[in-house]
């Protein structure tokens, strides 16, 4: 098996002594400290200086040395080497080091006959120990081996309390004794480094360790204590040291008592861990838990649980609350077209107004329940026709335009749903339902934006729903189809165009008509895919109506309606372009219809994209032209070709004076401008007559075909 883990080099760990003897005292010297360790790294110097030079470089942990050195005496030679080790351990205190601090090393210093002078000198010096030699060279080696036994219990103690140390830096704590016999209180310096305490700080008592924190958790602490030391209860409490920092610091304070042979508690020991990181990631993950990071507004569990406490409040003082919902209208359909990073942009910007708005309105709580839901509750309404002013002014706000980046949205309407406790739901769940209810029961309604709750209304929201579930089915399973309407030149009757109109055949309910499914397919964002599925069924369907390959010369053009939602789609160019192309189609043949109101939205953009269009080879329509801006200055920017005259304006031609003067102006406008015109729902002849006399190019109605399926509609091309 082939060992991947990665190897580290080892520490050294083997014994090393240094010797400098005279040279007479050399050989026993060295075969006395041979037998005694054998595996141990021995050094020599010959004199004084060489014996501190080896001490400074080797660091032994042994130094057999003789007084008499030539150079420089045993007795400077140890002084200078206990001056080197206190000083290296200073610096090493001065860099904070975490290394293990150097353990006094054996000195042990050989005369021939030592006396009184010469055993003081030697203490003076540092040395560990005194002995003649080589007279007693067995007790020397007896002595030797005790007193590196010794150092080794030591440097393992050493090694245990600096391992503690370093255990509790990285664990960003320290650990506190009370000696409650003795009264001797000790706080270790990881401890003490924590709590910015000097080292010569007197801290000599539990209490002055507790006067370090906030004055309320200091008496909550007193509590804590006097609770473990009467009923044996352990401590594990955050505490707050005293402000005066940048910002606040959060201990962990934990205790045990611990009790002598009688059962008598004799000492206190704890830890103080800092927490202030852990709490600053559970106030996070609170803001994360409770709050939308988007807007910054409560999310719906908070929305939610300040409302219960609402809810509960007007019960006991029999107050009324509403509750409102809040959707943004067309967002679907915005995320389609900008995309979901300009989505998100005007999201914000709602959540801003929102805010604002209701700044003025102290008993209110809001939040943001849903991608472009949001939620109000007002307290202590006097009735519901105040909530509705308020929510006028409010919608007033949110409807105003908003400019993202060099486009100007400005028909982002707001939908507000309103329920009232007590009357419409007892609690949280049944009022947010009740309010998202009215909210949905607002789709139909055209010009309407605030809706109470009613009871009749959960029935119809259950249709609604079913029936954009039906819709969204219809789609995948192919169920649309188109009719096609012919339009004929005005002068003779001949067809030379088609306007294709979309219908849903609905298995169990049979026809459904474009009045009843389009609002819905706005509503949900499904306007968008409806739209594509056009485009390319009307390609398909002139790539069929061409007898043979290439030859277009007897192809009725088929002309769509675009919606302002897809003339705002960010592909439209390229979806209409493929269709062309892979289904080889002349981009002659095709005429896009779009309405004035949408070109109309923001002037800038509707050129270029007009202008992209017409690069790729159709002919562009405006359709329902004089109902919408009629801003005439701009049309001559447009690359149009043709101009359709609303129904409206058709439909009374023959009886109403002014009808007919428009129709009139709208003609005689598009031949000055070298457009083609279309007149839409003639249905008899005497308009067909008028509409000839001011030289209309195309009639459109049922005088001469209703919209029929394909099949139909196209045999009357043969």
């Amino acid at each position: 098996m082939v060992d991947i883990a990665p190897s580290f080099p080892a520490a050294k760990s083997e014994l090393t002594l240094l010797m400098a003897v005279s040279a007479e005292l050399s050989d026993a010297s060295r075969e006395l400290l041979s037998g005694l360790f054998p595996e141990a790294t021995l050094l020599e110097a010959e004199n004084g200086f060489a014996a501190l030079q080896q001490f400074c470089v080797a660091s032994p942990t042994l130094v057999l040395m003789t007084t008499q050195l030539p150079l420089q005496d045993g007795f400077v030679s140890c002084q200078r080497m206990r001056q080197q080790v206190t000083t290296a351990h200073q610096e090493m205190l001065h860099r904070h080091s975490l290394h293990l601090p150097r353990l006094a090393p054996l000195i042990v210093l050989l005369h021939p006959a030592p006396d009184a002078a010469v055993i003081a000198a030697a203490a003076a010096a540092g040395a560990t120990d005194l002995l003649a030699f080589p007279q007693e060279q067995q007790l020397l080696g007896y002595r030797l081996k005790q007193q590196l036994a010794q150092w080794q219990t030591q440097r393992q103690q050493q090694l245990h309390y600096q391992r503690l140390e370093i255990s509790e830096q990285v664990a960003n704590m320290g650990h506190w004794h009370w000696n409650r016999v003795t009264d001797e209180f000790y706080l270790s310096p990881s401890l003490r480094k924590l709590l910015h305490i000097a080292a010569n700080y007197p801290c000599e008592r539990l209490e002055s360790l507790i006067d370090l924190f906030e004055r309320d958790d200091r008496d909550v602490l007193y509590d804590a204590f006097k609770q473990l030391i009467f009923s044996d209860k352990p401590i594990s409490m955050s505490v707050a040291l005293q402000q005066g920092r940048e910002k606040p610091r959060y201990l962990l304070q934990s205790a045990i008592a611990v009790r002598d042979s009688s059962g008598d508690i004799s000492d206190i020991h704890g830890t103080l861990q800092d927490i202030s990181a852990m709490r600053e990631l559970e106030g996070r993950i609170d803001l994360l838990a409770n709050f939308d990071a988007h807007t910054g507004m409560a999310n719906r569990y908070l929305f939610s649980k300040w409302l219960g406490e609402m809810v509960k409040c007007h019960r006991n003082e029999g107050q009324r609350l509403a509750v409102v919902h809040i959707s943004i209208q067309r967002m679907t359909v915005f995320n389609e077209i900008f995309g979901r990073s300009a989505g998100d942009q005007l999201v914000k910007e709602w959540a801003q107004r929102l805010t604002h708005g209701l700044q003025r309105c102290a008993s209110q709580r809001s939040g943001r329940i849903g991608g472009i839901r949001f939620a109000l509750a007002l307290s202590y309404i006097s009735s519901p026709d105040a909530v509705v002013r308020l929510l006028q002014g409010l919608r007033t706000q949110l409807e105003a335009p908003y400019q993202l980046q060099e486009h100007q949205i400005d028909n982002m309407g707001a939908r507000f749903g309103v329920a009232f406790f007590p009357e419409d739901g007892q609690d949280v769940e049944s009022l947010m339902n009740c309010a998202e209810l009215a909210s949905r029961n607002l789709c139909h309604k055209s010009g309407d934006s605030i809706c109470c709750y009613s009871p009749q209304m959960n029935t119809y929201t259950l249709e609604h729903y079913q029936f954009e579930k039906r819709l969204k089915l219809a789609l995948e399973h192919e169920e649309m189809v188109l009719f096609y309407q012919p339009k004929v030149r005005a002068s003779d009757g001949v067809i030379v165009e088609y306007e294709a109109l979309i219908r849903w055949f609905d298995p169990q309910h049979g026809l459904i008509p474009p009045g009843q499914f389009i609002p819905v397919a706005e509503e949900s964002g499904l306007i968008i895919a409806l739209g594509e599925w056009v485009i390319w069924n009307a390609c398909e369907q002139l790539a069929k109506l061409r007898l043979e390959p290439g030859d277009d010369s007897k192809v009725p053009r088929i002309s769509i309606n675009l919606s302002s939602y897809q003339f705002n789609q960010k592909n439209l160019i390229e979806i209409v372009q493929q269709a062309l192309q892979l289904n080889g189609v002349n981009p002659q043949l095709l005429d896009l219809e779009l309405t004035e109101s949408a070109v109309m939205e923001d002037v800038e953009r509707s050129v270029s994209v007009l202008n992209n269009l017409k690069g790729l080879g159709v002919t562009l329509s405006i359709d329902d032209f004089g109902t919408g801006y009629s801003s005439l200055s701009y049309l001559k920017r447009f690359p149009i070709d043709t101009l359709k005259v609303d129904r409206s304006f058709v439909m009374d031609i023959s009886t109403n004076e002014q009808d007919r003067c428009i129709a009139h102006a709208i003609i005689t406008l598009a031949k000055s401008l070298d457009l083609q015109t279309v007149a839409e729902g003639v249905e008899n002849r005497e308009q067909l007559a008028i509409l000839q006399g001011m030289g209309c190019d195309l009639i459109q109605g049922y005088l001469f075909g209703k919209p029929l399926p394909a099949a139909e509609a196209f045999k009357q091309l043969r």
